[in-house]
């Protein structure tokens, strides 16, 4: 559907758990999210905007960092490796 999100891919934008998300919506936190069958859709404003309150923003900025510098060393691996294949 256009302009709406799935669990996953708020949990993938947002890079909180799905689990989490889930917990937002039941708790009616992300506003617009509704129960469609089986699963949550959110609606992608909905999702952008949303911050998490300020006990939880130092550990969502923790875990971005993490996840930039696992990319980083990732990286720096993979490009050690293919030198060490040319030699």
């Amino acid at each position: 559907m256009e302009g709406f999100m799935t669990v996953k891919e708020a949990a993938e934008l947002k890079h909180l758990s799905t689990g989490h998300i889930r917990q937002l919506c039941i708790d009616n936190k992300l506003k617009g999210a509704h129960k469609m069958g089986n699963q949550w859709i959110i609606p992608e404003k909905t999702i952008r905007e949303y911050e998490p309150d300020p006990k939880g923003f130092a550990v969502v900025w923790e875990r971005r960092r993490r996840a930039q510098n696992y990319d980083l060393i990732q990286r720096a691996l993979a490009e050690n490796a293919a030198r060490v294949q040319a030699k």
